[in-house]
């Protein structure tokens, strides 16, 4: 079983080697050829490079998902923005949106009243109508005097100012 060495570890936790790993690595040397002792130096430098080597990669990968989240959460603050501009502007214009609605709703009432008394009008009286036009438009004026009875028959009869002269 080879013990790591001291620290290394630890170097990937971001904490110190403790004293228990570290003697248990110099009791490891002492068991190591002079050979071997004489190339640790040289392992100790590659591990270093090869750590600092996957240190940058790591590095330059999260660097790229963290400029890309930026730029995601920059993006999207910008479409909140907007969105919230917009909505502003929408519940600004609601008050006059609904008194122009209101409004809409008092024509449009009294309007269907209009066309309601005038359907009536049509049903019940449109013979009479039509012989009031036929008296118009013949010149029968004292027919047309005649044939009113009530008041409410003048709002029905439109005579033109031409037809008269």
């Amino acid at each position: 079983m080879e013990v790591g060495r001291p620290g290394s570890s630890a170097s990937k936790n971001g904490n110190r080697g403790t004293s228990e790993e570290e003697a248990a690595y110099f009791s490891q040397l002492l068991g190591y050829s002079m050979e071997r002792l004489a190339r640790e130096p040289e392992l100790l430098a590659s591990e270093q490079q090869y750590l600092a080597r996957q240190a940058a990669e790591v590095t330059s990968t999260y660097r790229g998902a963290l400029l890309a989240s930026a730029s995601g959460a920059r993006d999207l603050a910008g479409i909140l923005g907007d969105a919230s501009t917009r909505l502003r502007a929408v519940s600004d214009a609601l008050p006059r949106l609904q008194a122009s609605g209101e409004a809409f709703e008092g024509v449009a009432t009294s309007s269907e009243a209009a066309r309601r008394v005038n359907r009536q009008l049509a049903g019940t009286k449109g013979g009479r109508i039509q012989g009031f036009h036929v008296c118009v438009r013949c010149r029968h004026l004292t027919q047309l005097v005649e044939g009113i009875k009530s008041p409410s028959d003048l709002g029905v009869v439109f005579i033109s100012p031409l037809l008269l002269s």
